[in-house]
């Protein structure tokens, strides 16, 4: 998700990404595996 964002130009450097609490609610996924794939 984030890296297909990057690669086609969406995230730019010094773009702000939501908190991993946004991510997992905007994805339906578990805060933990937000959190995780954060360090992947």
């Amino acid at each position: 998700m984030l890296s297909t964002a990057i690669q086609e130009g969406k995230l730019t450097p010094g773009t702000k990404l939501p908190t991993h609490r946004a991510f997992a609610e905007q994805f339906n996924i578990a805060l933990a595996t937000a959190s995780w794939s954060e360090g992947a």
